[in-house]
């Protein structure tokens, strides 16, 4: 990714479109397992409801950030 940042253009906005892209599918798979293990019965010791809201957001806070990326280099302003 570097060597195409270094380039500029549109191969920049393609290699950080891409690396975000990969980041949030990363993401989204990730936050799938963690919700299924958050259901009754799947741990040892139960999470707390309220714990179980606090840890969805620290953990999807970063989609966010990676839709941000996407949507950034992908708008028609980021070509200007």
């Amino acid at each position: 990714m570097a060597k195409y940042l270094a380039l500029g253009g549109q191969a920049a906005r393609v290699a950080v479109v891409l690396y975000a892209a990969a980041f949030l599918g990363m993401d989204v798979s990730f936050a799938g397992i963690f919700e299924w293990t958050l259901r009754p019965g799947r741990l040892p010791q139960p999470v707390p409801k309220r714990a179980r809201w606090q840890a969805r957001l620290r953990f999807g806070a970063a989609s966010v950030l990676y839709l941000a990326a996407v949507r950034r280099c992908t708008s028609p302003r980021a070509s200007a």
